[in-house]
């Protein structure tokens, strides 16, 4: 997935997809055979459908790895913790690790598999074993470690870094990475990193380096968190693990450690500039293949923190590394077939019900596709075992699916291969519609109000077949010509989550309204128009601002913007020198079918106030 800026090429694929899911006798009903057959989404990844460290019954589990089929996504992330692995010094037991590869090889899923967690022989500082090792997942300690933790005043010591980490990586003295190279024994988190990687050459195809680096354990978090060392700690952390991977499998992608972000803002910049002092940084791509991180419960936060990580990433040339989300989501309250103890919505808390769940997640991918993210893994399948109030599963522990599951399996299915994203926020910024567009000619749109309010919106409809999907509910198609406007009213976004006497902050959108077209003739078109004072006499040096972009008006009062297909609001003015005030006409749909899309803007005088005057005409 990229933002490209290349027109979109003529020559359309049919659209098989459209007939999974839809009423009976409209389209042919789907073909399990084709649909076992058909490719999981590369781009879309689940964390924990199964765990490397957790043994299910053979009922479980298979119910587990159906479910993970049926949502078509096709990677599992888990973790291989080193503490459990490697008890004593030199002695390896990865036969649970071995069953979990297994499972998910034989289930088709690709694996992301992170490296983690100081042994407690290893650590190299002053840990309290009685302290539990903090799991992926977890987001604190039960109460009563907490108590004793606040006694103890020190965390796990799996969360330490290990004791050898400034020993060179390789046998030979040095931490150049070349295919075959013996290990240094006296480096132990280099021997773990070469065992795991080389046991799983072949079927553990990403690794992720430690998991939330810069979530430290400190007295205000109970002392739960999952890396006690340093900044210059983790990047060393990474470099060996990075020269390591490339010596024994260098086809591998090496993913920096997932961000929880909030704990520490300036950890991600710290350590790119510690790892820019490495004199051998450039030469190994800063030691890393991809950046990975964690955002929950707004989405928005994957497009607009995806920009800031890029920003960060340019600051070092490093504009066009990869950038991943490992985990995301929004969990669950007021879950009315919940027969676990469930958590009440409170605002502040960061939760929304099973309808909020479901629109996360189309928002989530769509927000996440339209910032150039490469993959995006949905946390999690189950809700598990990681506490009260951690409801994250898409499928409750009784094996019940939540909505969010269906929304999930539809937005899977649907984008696949996406090869061109854009945002668009319509209406005066009240509505946000981003486009997708897959390799087989398929264009699939979202669109959802951000205000408390109902947004109509017209979408220009180009593709041989229409359909839509609402929220939760399946992919259902739509009778409507190609060339007719689709119109549709935005439902509210209701799940304020501001504190008590806070100005209202409607952290997710209304209900998710999907609109798919097959064979869409999407390419980019043309609009313009002329600048006019109500007297009809030309106006230059205006400025005419569509969407996120700006031209001026000419001497001759013309216009003239290209652009891609979709709902812009067009603003003219104000002019500066000169008696020209600004004005916003909302949701001017923009045709790819057209040669040109034709806007003149009529402007008033001060004397009536600025009012500014739209009159819109469209070519045929």
């Amino acid at each position: 997935m990229h933002l490209t800026s290349r027109p979109w090429p003529l020559g359309r694929l049919a659209f098989a997809w459209l007939s999974l899911i839809v009423c009976a006798g409209v389209l042919a009903p789907p073909d399990r055979s084709a649909l076992a057959a058909e490719a999981l989404n590369d781009a879309i990844g689940i964390d924990h459908i199964s765990y490397g460290n957790e043994s299910f019954d053979a009922k479980t589990t298979a119910e587990r790895y159906r479910w993970a089929r049926e949502s078509g996504a096709g990677w599992n992330r888990w973790v291989l913790y080193w503490h459990e692995i490697e008890q004593n010094p030199g002695v390896f037991d990865f036969s649970k690790t071995d069953a979990t590869v297994a499972a998910d090889s034989a289930n088709g899923l690709k694996v992301l598999g992170i490296l983690m967690g100081t042994p407690y022989w290893a650590a190299d500082g002053a840990g309290v074993q009685s302290v539990p090792p903090p799991a992926v997942g977890q987001r604190a300690y039960t109460e009563a470690t907490r108590l004793q933790t606040a006694t103890l005043q020190a965390g796990s010591p799996t969360t330490f870094a290990p004791r050898g980490l400034d020993q060179p990586a390789f046998a030979d003295g040095t931490d150049t990475p070349a295919v075959g190279k013996a290990i240094n024994e006296n480096n132990p988190w280099a021997r773990y990193v070469q065992k795991a990687v080389s046991r799983y050459k072949g079927k553990i195809t990403a690794w992720e380096i430690w998991n939330e680096p810069d979530f430290r354990p400190v007295e205000s978090t109970g002392f739960f968190g999952f890396w006690s060392g340093t900044v210059e700690g983790y990047a060393r952390v990474l470099k060996v693990a990075h020269a390591v991977i490339r010596a024994t499998d260098p086809s591998a992608t090496v993913v920096m450690g997932g961000m929880a972000y909030w704990f520490q803002q300036d950890f991600f910049p710290k350590l790119l500039a510690v790892i820019a002092r490495d004199p051998g940084a450039a030469a190994n791509g800063f030691y890393f293949d991809a950046t990975a991180w964690h955002w929950y419960s707004q989405p928005s936060l994957l497009y607009d923190r995806t920009l800031w990580v890029r920003d960060q990433l340019r600051r070092y040339g490093l504009q066009d590394k990869r950038i991943w989300i490992t985990e995301t989501m929004l969990p669950v309250c007021n879950d009315p077939a919940s027969k676990e103890r469930d958590t009440h919505c409170e605002k502040g808390m960061h939760r929304g019900t099973p309808q909020h769940q479901a629109d996360y997640i189309w928002q989530s991918l769509s927000y996440a596709f339209a910032a150039g993210v490469e993959k995006v893994f949905l946390f999690q399948l189950y809700d598990d075992g990681h506490g009260p109030g951690e409801n994250f599963g898409l499928i409750r522990n009784d094996n019940t699916p939540r909505p969010a599951f269906t929304a999930a399996k539809t937005a899977i299915g649907l984008l696949r291969n996406v090869t061109e994203t854009y945002k668009l926020s319509t209406a005066r910024g009240r509505a946000e519609l981003i486009t997708m567009v897959t390799a087989d000619g398929r264009r699939i749109r979202t669109a959802w109000s951000r205000v408390n309010a109902e947004v109509p919106v017209s979408l220009p409809v180009e593709g041989s077949a229409f359909a839509r999907a609402e929220g939760a509910t399946g992919l259902q198609p739509v009778a409507i010509a190609s060339g007719s406007a689709f119109t549709v009213t935005l439902p509210p976004a209701t799940l304020d989550d501001a504190a008590p006497k806070a100005p209202p902050d409607y952290v997710v959108g209304g209900i998710t309204q999907v609109l798919v077209e097959e064979q869409a003739f999407h390419q980019w078109t043309v609009l313009e128009g002329t600048v006019g004072d109500s007297a009809g006499r030309p106006m230059g040096g205006v400025p005419v601002r569509v969407g996120p972009a700006t031209v001026t008006s000419d001497a001759q009062g013309r216009y003239r913007i290209e652009l891609r297909p979709g709902l812009y609001d067009v603003a003219v003015g104000p002019r500066s020198p000169g008696p020209v005030a600004g004005g916003v006409l909302e949701s001017v749909p923009i045709w790819s079918s057209r040669p040109s899309n034709v806007q003149n803007v009529g402007i008033a005088p001060v004397s009536q106030r600025f009012l500014p005057i739209f009159q819109r005409r469209a070519k045929p």
